[in-house]
């Protein structure tokens, strides 16, 4: 090559317009009429028309109509905003079409104005959209993993990352950008370096090192990388993802804990079931003791204790059974106060904590189940006590609100009662408090942090929202929303009312024969003939063959019945032979939606155990009087 002449002027024009005739770019120049002014030799080998046949001409003498339209929209667009502009777009040629990415450009005058529009044309072929695919799907996978996600060039130096390797190093991207991998590690250096020789060598490995972030922690990490290589088989670089290994732990405790739930959800409903067909007996009995009238006064007396303790176990069962399992709530309408104070006083009695009670005058009833909510009570009281442990107050509060219209997170629009509950302890930090109704979040050593997070679904089950509010040494103010039933009346208490009798002969179904017998003497108590059965075919057959002769007026039904049919089977079958029938569903599985949702299944009534007298005659007397 001779030598270079700096003597002689730089010739701009004849060096560019060299590179604009050897160039692979399609490149033009129109005028502000439109016409075509130049086209490179690339314009001409690609649109097969000779140059002399395309200068003077405008887009719409060359392309079809809606083509020449676009190109003729664009060209404006770069004009108006006197500045580049990229495109991308397929044009028909007759080579066949062809798709390019165009960089279209303004040529302005010494007075501003707009003389010429030029554009560089890059054709952008199979290959290049192919390899635009894997980088688009490289992209969205990175932002799809939780874990952290890199690429390292041939010299381990970070050529691309996700944002959680921002998040957890502490490192923006330009701090990022070719920094080497070795960098994050300060005690486990040798293994990583021995981690990425071997996936070099071998293709692929994995690692355990203790992740160094920009303010000097040490995470531990567990690492995967593969080796990328060109069509050559040289290296092109590692790719590969970290985990976060106290995340695995926690993750595996948690499952452990829902385990464990679970096996102790199984349990609960195996000895709430059982329990509750034990005290099935127990209560029966002393409900009839109670409405037998031939009590002394002072056993009458002992004999109401005794009913009210066996009361509050049913109601432990219940509570229970809710905790370990969930399910639906059994509503009743009832007034609220009465149940705040009792909830409260219950589980505060004995602690250093003093429960104050302020209700507004008229609170409109609510329709609850009083044992679900009364656990949501019992979740919060105890939240406020442990978060005062030298003793304080705790603020219980009711009045009514209406919502009057819907919002982020608030309920639909209507009348509600709120419930307040407060304590004056050390409040909860900004950074928890949007967690704290998560299930297994707590700051508790020993907790759990299954409360807020069951007192939350019993709420919601309830068509209601809970909330809680927090400052730094102001204590945390939780607040319930439950939807009011301004126009509703209580139901009388089965267990105040005298039972009522009747006539006529019932069906009972149940496998416990001291629970059989139990119910079929209170029947008896109240006038109605019965007979007994062990499960749903029995009951069939004896339903059946009564028909002709003494038909039975009501059946009642256990819900389950070991070894044999049950009664959300029977029931079906019986309603089958005689769509009249009047069948009331009786289960020691109180969390059972069949026992809140009975009509859905065909019964007429629903009986959970244990049950007292008036109860059962409540069953009886509703369904017969339909």
């Amino acid at each position: 090559m001779p030598p270079i002449d700096v003597e002689t002027p730089f010739d701009a024009g004849r060096f560019f317009g060299a590179m604009l005739e050897k160039t692979n770019l399609v490149v033009y120049l129109k005028d502000s009429d439109g016409r075509y002014i130049y086209v490179n030799p690339r314009y001409e080998a690609l649109s097969g028309v000779p140059a002399r046949l395309i200068l003077g001409k405008k887009d719409a003498d060359l392309f079809p109509p809606a083509v020449a339209e676009l190109f003729r929209t664009q060209d404006a667009e770069v004009a108006a905003r006197r500045g580049p502009m990229q495109f991308e777009e397929a044009i028909p040629l007759p080579s066949g079409t062809l798709s390019f990415v165009t960089e279209k450009f303004p040529l302005l005058d010494a007075s501003g104005r707009v003389y010429a529009v030029g554009g560089f044309c890059a054709e952008v072929t199979a290959q290049d959209r192919r390899a635009r695919e894997s980088e688009d799907e490289t992209q969205t996978l990175m932002k799809a993993i939780p874990d952290i996600f890199y690429r390292l060039d041939a010299r381990m130096n970070l050529v691309d990352w996700n944002k959680v390797f921002e998040e957890v190093s502490g490192y923006g991207p330009q701090e990022l950008k070719g920094m080497n991998a070795l960098e994050f590690f300060r005690q486990d250096k040798g293994a990583i370096a021995d981690g990425i020789r071997e996936a070099v060598e071998k293709g692929h490995a994995f690692r355990e090192g203790r992740f160094l972030t920009r303010d000097g922690r040490e995470l531990p990490y567990f690492w995967s990388g593969a080796a990328l290589r060109h069509p050559d088989g040289s290296l092109r670089g590692l790719v590969g993802v970290g985990r976060d290994l106290a995340a695995r732990k926690r993750e595996d405790r948690n499952l452990l804990t829902i385990q464990k739930l679970e096996s102790l959800g199984l349990m609960a409903g195996g000895i709430a079931h059982d329990f509750n067909n034990l005290l099935t007996t127990v209560l029966g009995n002393l409900s009839l003791l109670q409405d037998g009238g031939a009590l002394a006064p002072e056993h009458r007396e002992v004999v109401e204790r005794t009913l009210n303790a066996a009361l509050k176990a049913r109601h432990l069962t219940k509570q229970l059974l809710t905790f370990s399992k969930g399910g639906a709530p059994q509503k009743t309408v009832s007034p609220v106060a009465p149940l705040l104070r009792e909830a409260s006083m219950f589980v505060s009695s004995g602690s250093n904590a003093k429960c104050v009670f302020e209700f507004a005058e008229h609170l409109p009833l609510v329709e609850v189940d009083r044992g679900q909510l009364a656990q949501v009570v019992h979740n919060l009281v105890i939240n406020a006590q442990q978060a005062m442990p030298e003793g304080g107050v705790i603020e219980v509060q009711a009045d009514s609100v209406e919502v009057c219209a819907d919002g982020p997170g608030s309920p639909p629009a209507g009348r509600y009662v709120r419930v307040v509950v407060k304590d004056s302890g050390p409040g909860i930090a900004d950074e928890d408090l949007d967690k704290v109704f998560d299930p297994y979040f707590t700051t508790k050593r020993e907790g759990r942090g299954l409360g807020l997070a069951t007192s939350r679904s019993i709420v919601e089950m309830h068509g209601g929202r809970i909330s809680i509010a927090s400052r730094a040494g102001a204590g945390a103010t939780v607040t319930i929303l439950l939807p009011a039933r301004p126009d509703a009346q209580v139901p009388p208490d089965p267990a105040a009312a005298r039972a009522s009798g009747g006539s006529g002969r019932v069906l009972v179904m149940d496998d416990e024969p001291e629970v059989a017998f139990v119910l079929a003497y209170i029947l008896k108590k109240l006038g109605y003939a019965t007979q007994s059965v062990c499960d749903g075919a029995k009951a069939l057959e004896a339903y059946c063959a009564a028909r002709e002769k003494d038909p039975f007026c009501a059946v009642v039904m256990d819900l389950t019945i070991q070894g044999g049919m049950g009664g959300k089977e029977a029931v079906k079958k019986l309603l089958a032979l005689d769509p009249k029938a009047k069948v009331i569903v009786s289960s020691g599985y109180s969390d059972d939606r069949t026992l809140s949702d009975y009509a859905a299944h065909g019964f007429a009534a629903s009986l959970s155990k244990p049950y007292t007298v008036a109860e059962v005659a409540q069953a009886l007397a509703a369904v017969l009087a339909v």
